[in-house]
């Protein structure tokens, strides 16, 4: 039983029961609560749990492993700070694997962390400010479709005398050189992102991955922002998902009602009910 309760997309995931070989049949059943809601659902996949994954190499996607950190804040300079153990460095980070501008790695109990602790390890990496980046080389060993999986955050509040907005921080995801994801983080507890990449034909192959912020607020609401980073991961899927069409693009073409969705649509591997609006596909 899910309740889809944002209006941003976030990925389910649940073990099936054993299953015999052969076929077997999803559904997805609305609830009806007598009201004009609607939720939204792409994406579909069913792997087998168990079968051995074959990951690209992301260098030091936890960020734990680099030089030593060299700046920290004193708590005797800033009162609201508990502790100044926390160290972070700021542009180049010396052994980390990443290229940072406007940007770095963090340990705890810093302001780009404030009073909180990183969701893996002790450490995150940063991009502040219009041009903040972050990138790597990524090495794929074997052709296939990859995903890419990471944990984003918006900075905390850390000084409550301050900048109200740390937290409305835009950025966008390039693989070689291609936008494939834009994400403006408003929340300061960590999320996990997916995006899938396009499919790597020529392996092994390196392929350029990077974090480039954009800050398009930052004239209406202040510069001083910053998003966080932790756990980059690239994972390879498994080959001949037996969900058929489960990022519901076929059909291919015009869709009814100004070409932004139908119900009851054909040509697809998915039957969709017909009452009003009751279930279809829709675009962007």
């Amino acid at each position: 039983n899910v309740r889809t309760t944002q209006n941003q997309f976030e990925r389910c995931v649940f073990s099936l029961p054993e299953l015999a070989a052969g076929s077997h049949t999803l559904a997805f059943q609305g609830i009806d609560e007598g009201v004009d809601r609607t939720s939204l659902i792409d994406d579909l996949r069913i792997e087998r749990i168990g079968d051995s994954s074959i990951s690209a190499t992301v260098p030091n996607g936890t960020f734990e492993v680099s030089d030593e950190l060299q700046s920290t804040y004193s708590a005797s300079s800033y009162p609201y700070l508990v502790t100044d153990r926390g160290y972070y460095t700021w542009g180049t980070v010396g052994n980390s694997g990443w290229t940072f501008n406007n940007g770095g790695i963090s340990d705890e109990y810093t302001p780009w962390l404030s009073q909180r602790q990183a969701p893996e390890g002790t450490r995150v990496a940063y991009i502040h400010e219009v041009g903040g980046s972050m990138s790597t080389t990524v090495t794929f060993p074997t052709n296939g479709v990859y995903e890419l999986t990471y944990l984003s955050a918006a900075r905390p509040y850390w000084d409550s005398g301050a900048q109200a907005y740390h937290n409305l921080y835009d950025y966008q995801v390039r693989f070689d050189g291609t936008v494939l994801a834009y994400r403006l983080n408003y929340k300061t507890d960590f999320e996990t992102v997916t995006i899938r990449l396009p499919a790597i034909t020529n392996a092994p192959i390196a392929k350029t991955l990077s974090f480039e912020g954009l800050n398009s607020l930052g004239a209406a609401l202040g510069s001083d922002r910053s998003s966080l980073i932790d756990d980059v991961r690239v994972t390879r899927l498994a080959d001949n998902n037996p969900v058929l069409n489960g990022d519901f693009e076929v059909p291919a073409g015009t869709l009814p009602n100004g070409d932004t969705w139908g119900e009851g649509v054909t040509g697809t591997a998915w039957t969709f009910d017909t009452p009003w609006a009751s279930s279809g596909i829709t675009r962007n």
